[in-house]
């Protein structure tokens, strides 16, 4: 099925669907805008025309919860505090 009618809020939920992050504004400026390259938009564009509902090629429209093992959840903590340490960053 390939689209040739679509509009912006189509791209945008192919966009949020690939967790991509909305660029921050002051309050109530700059909904719209997303934090990507040039060719990730392309893609984004091709996956709407394409029916996808994300980057990853996808037709599913729900957002599906990873649930991780508990030796992963650990794993993945110890990363994002390792991360922290050296990056000198919290908001992860």
């Amino acid at each position: 099925m390939l689209l040739l009618h679509f509009s912006d809020h189509e791209v945008h939920r192919v966009l949020i669907n690939s967790r991509i992050k909305r660029k921050k504004f002051e309050e109530g400026k700059g909904v719209e805008w997303f934090e990507v390259d040039l060719q990730t938009v392309k893609d984004a564009i091709a996956a709407v025309k394409n029916g996808y509902s994300n980057l990853s090629n996808s037709t599913s429209k729900e957002h599906v919860e990873i649930v991780f093992r508990p030796e992963q959840k650990e794993a993945l903590e110890q990363t994002k505090k390792q991360f922290r340490k050296k990056n000198n960053r919290s908001e992860i």
